[in-house]
């Protein structure tokens, strides 16, 4: 069956690629724990994952291969993203090293992402301290304006996420005005 033009996305009639919004991390952060805790705590995925915000309870769960499913909620300014995330996980104990590949979807709202993450964790004087990369991309109509509140959301996960490898509670979720002044 064709569909009509008027059912396909603007960009597309237009031959436009879809807007959307790149956050790029990199950095260093030394923890006041040991290598070996800090290698354990990320080894558990279901452990490290309740420390990201808007994971829904319970939607956690493993397909095999080291890969998980999940559903998590942003809601911003009156507008709630429920996205459907698969990652993908490959850790190498030799080094250390811990790869992510993340995709997910909104279809309500007609978004992706897209991600890579790399997790090295080495030692520093016998704490461990992380070296950290990612790259998230979002398309779709809301991401190319919603760029703030997406660098925002993904820069709080990040420091939830390490915050929970050294062991610290997850922090209470800042408003919007917080995020958008940084």
């Amino acid at each position: 069956m064709v569909k009509p033009r008027y059912e396909r996305g603007a960009w597309a009639r237009r031959g436009r690629k879809a807007p959307g919004t790149s956050v790029q991390f990199a950095d260093r952060v030394e923890l006041p724990v040991s290598v070996e805790t800090v290698w354990a705590r990320l080894r558990d995925v279901e452990a490290a994952a309740t420390c990201l915000p808007g994971l829904v309870a319970g939607s956690l769960r493993p397909v095999g291969g080291g890969a998980f499913e999940a559903t998590m909620r942003q809601t911003t300014l009156g507008v709630t993203a429920s996205w459907a995330l698969r990652a993908e996980f490959v850790a190498s104990d030799a080094d250390r090293r811990l790869d992510v590949r993340l995709n997910g979807r909104d279809a309500r709202l007609g978004m992706t992402m897209t991600g890579d993450a790399t997790v090295i964790v080495a030692d520093d004087g016998g704490r461990a301290a992380l070296d950290c990369r990612t790259d998230v991309r979002v398309e779709g109509r809301l991401a190319a304006t919603g760029g703030p509140i997406i660098r925002g959301v993904v820069e709080e996960t990040l420091r939830s996420f390490v915050g929970s490898l050294a062991g610290r509670e997850p922090e209470a979720r800042r408003g919007l005005k917080g995020r958008l002044r940084r």
